[in-house]
């Protein structure tokens, strides 16, 4: 098999690893290394695939323990803790980045920055708004199963429908 082909699984693998889809990447070599010959065409050797599990391993515990994100700003790189950041939201193409009183504007999708966040610490409540859960004060019902969260320095962020059941888990 070919270079770019061995490349291309291993890159498979440790995608899937990393973004947590075990389950997939299992399903790909559901086979002990003696028998990975006649569960899936033989694409890596012995070596190859204990530098996957290592890199797999390394790059699972990165992500799990980043408690900082870094973002462009003003032709800037700033390192960001997880309890600085209070809520995001975005404006048109920029992202507002709200740190208490000093508001961040950063030229990035939203979705791109929702990726790199740890996720046991901040909610997607709106197509445009992540917010800080440690800094949610209060949960009010609105209409229509939305919900209004009131943050720690009194601001006020509605909830969209397509994201009422992050919302409703939340508060039970």
């Amino acid at each position: 098999m070919a270079d770019s082909a061995r490349l291309a699984f291993a890159e498979a693998l440790i995608g899937n690893f990393v973004w947590g889809r075990r389950k997939h990447a299992k399903s790909l070599i559901n086979c002990p290394p003696s028998r990975r010959d006649g569960c899936i065409p033989r694409l890596i050797d012995d070596d190859t695939w204990a530098q996957i599990q290592r890199r797999t391993t390394l790059e699972v515990n990165r992500k799990q323990t980043d408690e900082q994100i870094v973002v462009k700003s003003n032709g800037r790189h700033l390192f960001l803790q997880n309890d600085e950041i209070e809520w995001i939201e975005a404006v048109g193409k920029d992202l507002r980045i709200h740190l208490g009183a000093n508001v961040l504007v950063v030229r990035e999708p939203l979705n791109s920055l929702e990726r790199r966040l740890d996720p046991a610490v901040f909610l997607r409540v709106h197509r445009s708004a992540i917010v800080n859960r440690t800094r949610i004060r209060e949960v009010q019902p609105w209409f229509k199963g939305d919900y209004v969260l009131i943050l720690n320095d009194g601001t006020k962020l509605r909830s969209g429908r397509t994201y009422r059941t992050v919302v409703q888990a939340l508060i039970e």
